[in-house]
C-alpha cells in the first residue's frame, strides 16, 4: 500500500511538474526569426527615423545604399553626406540600381539620385529661399529613368517647397545592374547642368543668387516614396562608385576601405535581414553612435536574443562597442497612481543586458540598471552593473535574456543569470518602450564599428507564466 501512495505522489508529481514546463514553454513566444526578406515594419521600428529597413556601408568596393519606407515614415532616404559641403559644386559618380520595389497609391518613386542645396533667393534668413537640385535614376512606375528637379525652400524647417523646374533624360535603355555616370553641376550663378550617361539637360532659369545655402547639403541619397494611398512598403537597393568633386582628375572616394570622416560626415549603419539574421552594425567617429530597433510590443516583460559580435568590429583605445536588449521598465516616483505627473524621463529606471566589447579585444556579458535623475535623460544614478563570468569571444552566438516581473529584473546569459530586486515603488514608466541596440561608445579622436547579428528574438506569450516559475527555469 505505501509503495502504491509513493508510486501515486511521484506520478501526481512528474504530471504537475510537467503542466508547470508546459506553462514556461507557452510563455516564451517566438517574436521573429528574420525568416523574411525584408524586416517587418509591423515589428520594429528604427530609432528615429521610423525606418525598419537601412544599410549604407561599404562592400566590395562600393557604397551600398538601400532604403524601404514604412507606414509611419512614408517619405524614406538615406544620405551620404560631404563632408566641407559648402565648397562643393559639382558632383559625378557611378550609380547602379540593383532593385527598386514601388509602394502603391499615387505617384510613388525609388531612386538613387545625386543632390544638394547650393544657393539662396533671399538677402538673409535662414533656410527659406534655399535651392535644392537633384538628378535621379530610379522607378517612378514605367521603369527605370532619369530626371532631374530643382526647388526653392519656403519656410526654415524645410518643409514646404517650389518647384522651379523638372523634366526627364532620355537616356536609352536603363537597366537594373548595370552602372551609369551621373553628374550635377552647379554654374555658380542660377543654373545646373544634369547628366545622366552621357545625356544632359540644362537648367538656368531659376531665381537670382544672394547668398550662399543656410544649409550646405551636398549628398549621394537613395529613397522610397509613398504618397496617397500608400502602404508603406517601397525599397530601392543601389551601390555608388567612383565619386568626383567639382571637376578634380583624382577620385574624392573610390570606396576601397570603410567611410572616412576626412570626406563623409554620415556613419555606415546596417539594419537588414540577411541569410535569415538581423544584420545590425554601426560605426562613429568622435561622439557616441548607435542604431536601435524598437519592438512594437512596448512593455514586454521578456525579451531574449540569440546575438553574435563579428570579429571584424573594432574599437580604439578608449572606446567600447555594445549589444544590448534594453528598456525603461518602471518609474520609482511619477506617473499613474504616484500623486505626480510626470517630468519627461525623471525617475524612469533603465535596463539592459549587453554583450561588450573592449579596446584590448577582450569581451564579457554585463546587466546594467540606471535612474534617469532628469527630464531628459542628461543626468543619471547607476544602481547595478553586473559583469557576469561566462566566457564572450567574437564570431560566437549566445543567449541573451532580460525579464521584469514580480518586483525583479532577470538578466540572463546562456545558463547564467542574475537577478536584482526592486525594492522601491514602480509606476509605468514615462519613456516605456523594449528595443535592441548597437552602439559606440566614443569621445573625441576616438573610432569604434560594432557589427552584430541578431536572431531568434522571443517574448513572453500571452498568459504569461508566473515569476517564481520563470526563475526557476532561469535558475537552472
Amino acid at each position: 500500500m505505501l509503495k502504491k501512495k509513493r508510486m501515486a505522489v511521484w506520478f501526481l508529481t512528474f504530471v504537475v511538474q510537467g503542466l508547470l514546463l508546459g506553462q514556461i514553454v507557452s510563455a516564451r513566444m517566438l517574436y521573429d526569426n528574420f525568416s523574411g526578406a525584408h524586416v517587418d515594419d509591423q515589428k520594429w521600428m528604427n530609432q528615429w527615423t521610423d525606418y525598419t529597413e537601412m544599410v549604407r556601408e561599404v562592400a566590395g568596393g562600393k557604397l551600398v545604399s538601400r532604403i524601404g519606407n514604412t507606414p509611419n515614415r512614408l517619405i524614406a532616404r538615406n544620405h551620404l553626406q560631404f563632408q566641407n559641403q559648402s565648397t562643393i559644386h559639382t558632383i559625378r559618380c557611378d550609380v547602379t540600381i540593383n532593385e527598386t520595389i514601388l509602394d502603391s497609391g499615387d505617384t510613388p518613386e525609388a531612386f538613387a539620385r545625386v543632390n544638394g542645396r547650393f544657393y539662396n533667393t533671399r538677402v538673409s534668413g535662414g533656410s527659406t529661399g534655399d535651392v535644392w537640385a537633384g538628378v535621379h535614376i530610379g522607378n517612378r512606375g514605367n521603369g527605370l529613368e532619369a530626371w532631374w528637379e530643382v526647388t526653392e525652400i519656403l519656410d526654415d524647417n524645410s518643409t514646404t517647397f517650389n518647384e522651379l523646374g523638372s523634366g526627364t533624360l532620355a537616356v536609352p535603355g536603363l537597366t537594373n545592374g548595370v552602372s551609369y555616370t551621373v553628374e550635377l553641376a552647379y554654374d555658380g550663378s542660377n543654373g545646373f547642368t544634369f547628366t545622366v550617361a552621357g545625356v544632359n539637360a540644362t537648367f538656368n532659369s531659376g531665381p537670382a543668387r544672394q547668398r550662399d545655402p543656410f544649409n550646405a547639403f551636398k549628398g549621394l541619397t537613395t529613397g522610397a516614396y509613398g504618397f496617397d494611398g500608400a502602404a508603406g512598403n517601397g525599397y530601392v537597393a543601389a551601390t555608388i562608385d567612383n565619386v568626383y568633386i567639382n571637376g578634380q582628375t583624382s577620385a574624392y572616394d573610390t570606396f576601397d576601405s570603410e567611410l572616412d570622416d576626412s570626406r563623409w560626415a554620415s556613419f555606415e549603419s546596417v539594419m537588414e535581414i540577411e541569410s535569415g539574421r538581423l544584420r545590425f552594425h554601426r560605426q562613429g567617429f568622435d561622439q557616441r553612435s548607435q542604431v536601435t530597433a524598437y519592438l512594437s510590443d512596448a512593455d514586454a516583460t521578456y525579451v531574449e536574443a540569440r546575438v553574435r559580435i563579428n570579429s571584424d568590429s573594432e574599437v580604439s583605445t578608449g572606446a567600447r562597442g555594445i549589444f544590448r536588449i534594453q528598456g525603461y521598465f518602471y518609474n520609482e516616483s511619477r506617473g499613474e497612481g504616484s500623486g505626480l505627473a510626470y517630468n519627461g524621463f525623471e525617475g524612469d529606471v533603465f535596463a539592459d543586458m549587453r554583450l561588450q566589447l573592449h579596446d584590448d579585444g577582450s569581451m564579457e556579458a554585463a546587466a546594467y540598471v540606471g535612474r534617469s535623475d532628469s527630464s531628459d535623460e542628461s543626468l543619471w544614478a547607476d544602481l547595478e552593473w553586473h559583469p557576469f563570468s561566462t566566457p564572450i569571444h567574437t564570431d560566437t552566438d549566445y543567449t541573451i535574456s532580460l525579464q521584469y516581473t514580480d518586483s525583479k529584473l532577470i538578466f540572463k546569459c546562456d545558463s547564467e543569470t542574475f537577478v536584482y530586486p526592486v525594492d522601491t515603488a514602480q509606476y509605468p514608466p514615462y519613456g516605456e518602450h523594449r528595443g535592441l541596440r548597437s552602439r559606440v561608445y566614443l569621445d573625441d579622436g576616438e573610432y569604434g564599428y560594432i557589427k552584430t547579428l541578431v536572431d531568434e528574438v522571443y517574448v513572453d506569450g500571452a498568459g504569461s507564466t508566473p515569476a517564481t516559475m520563470m526563475l526557476l527555469l532561469d535558475s537552472d
